[in-house]
């Protein structure tokens, strides 16, 4: 049976993980690249990958980790497009979730990170660890 996991973020689809991969030392973005030296654009300074880095998984000093973890709830952008969705799940029709049907409708610090949350769900329901109510859908 398929179980759902989280799957933990890679630098490899990030915009900002690059790889210098010219033979000759080159001063990029005020730094000086060796060949085949990986750099992240992302904060304000550019910052060069180091050996002990993980080499898949995103390194701790990343500036698009979020800490303390952020929870968003999303529900749909209007009462039209719920009815829709609703009327086709009760037809058993599936859809995919276009992410502009949906709109943030809280944001907040979480005391859990997205790993731990999953684990905590199969444990205990959701009214009781989140801190407001749900929506049907």
């Amino acid at each position: 049976m398929y179980e759902e996991k989280v799957r933990k973020f890679t630098c490899y689809y990030c915009s900002d993980c690059k790889l210098y991969a010219g033979s000759e030392t080159k001063t990029i973005h005020g730094r000086r690249m060796k060949p085949n030296t990986k750099y992240c654009t992302g904060g304000k300074k550019v910052i060069i990958f180091r050996s002990d880095d993980p080499k898949v998984n995103v390194p701790k000093w990343c500036p698009k980790r979020r800490m303390p973890p952020v929870l968003r709830i999303y529900h749909f952008r209007s009462v039209e497009i719920e009815l829709g969705e609703s009327m086709l799940a009760a037809n058993g029709i599936s859809f995919f979730p276009y992410p502009s049907r949906y709109a943030v409708r809280y944001e907040g610090d979480s005391p859990y990170t997205a790993m731990e949350f999953a684990k905590q769900i199969k444990k205990c329901s959701l009214a009781e660890l989140l801190p407001m109510q749900l929506l049907p859908y």
